[in-house]
């Protein structure tokens, strides 16, 4: 078994790999000011009584929350006593990183163009609907050449809340339309409506300027409220980013994918 992490900006994810198969997923509200005890403590409630902390060989982790990394790393080696392994775009990996500066670039997508390549061969579009939005370009070649980055939902709908005066904060689900009759329906209508057309217009002005036909992948926590909405994207794989991180430890470890 292999032990993966993602310390995302709203979740922290951990799934747990038995070989190619996603066996176990638990998921944690990310914390700032969490300590390295308690985390060890968390990620210890979390597999308990599962056998999982025995039978794994390996810790990997990518994270977009640089303060969480070292308490990150001392906690998954306290609590499964092995070799912990934290993704950097620096790094020798399955996709070739082309982003400038290369260290620039979130190491979540370059884990879900990992698994976007290994799936789908390149080149490939990965839309990842997280706390942000980001739709991602890998070119022929297996390179990651970078995308475009927009407000997630979540974000929209705090953001809207917080710098005006009469909006609401709002439960996030299906609209029942794109005519909203009152305000709540109103904001559903354009926050997902609007995320689902501006990704609409990303994607396919990318694939001119790429010159390709190209697969689309959609990711996300929030993938699930935008895709019916959005027919540019056609495939859903919701552990792309965890498939990565599986793909790349292997790719690192024994030298293959």
């Amino acid at each position: 078994m292999l032990a993966v992490i993602d310390i995302g900006n709203t979740q922290i994810c951990l799934g747990i790999f038995n070989q190619k198969r996603l066996v176990k997923e638990f998921r944690l509200p990310t914390n700032r000011r969490i300590t390295a005890d308690e985390l060890d403590l968390a990620l210890s409630g979390l597999i308990k009584g599962r056998e999982i902390d025995r039978a794994c060989v390996g810790v990997v982790i990518a994270s977009v929350v640089p303060e969480l990394d070292t308490r990150m790393i001392s906690a998954a080696h306290s609590c499964f006593g092995v070799p912990v392994l934290m993704i950097s775009p620096e790094m020798s990996l399955p996709v070739k990183n082309v982003y400038r500066p290369p260290g620039a670039v979130g190491t979540d997508r370059l884990m879900n163009a990992v698994a976007a390549i290994y799936e789908f061969g390149s080149p490939v579009i990965v839309v990842d609907l997280g706390t942000a939005i980001t739709v991602d370009v890998v070119a022929r070649g297996n390179k990651y050449q970078g995308g475009a980055i927009l407000p997630g939902l979540m974000l929209s709908v705090e953001a809207l809340a917080r710098e005006t005066s009469l909006l609401p904060r709002i439960e996030l689900k299906k609209p029942g339309c794109a005519l909203g009759r009152n305000t709540e329906g109103s904001l559903r209508s354009g926050i997902i409506l609007g995320a689902a057309g501006a990704i609409t217009v990303l994607v396919k002005q990318m694939k001119k300027e790429i010159g390709e036909k190209t697969k689309v992948v959609a990711t996300g926590g929030f993938a699930s409220l935008v895709v019916p909405h959005c027919p540019e994207l056609r495939i859903v794989r919701p552990h792309l980013t965890l498939a990565g991180l599986r793909l790349s430890w292997e790719y690192i470890q024994q030298g293959r994918c």
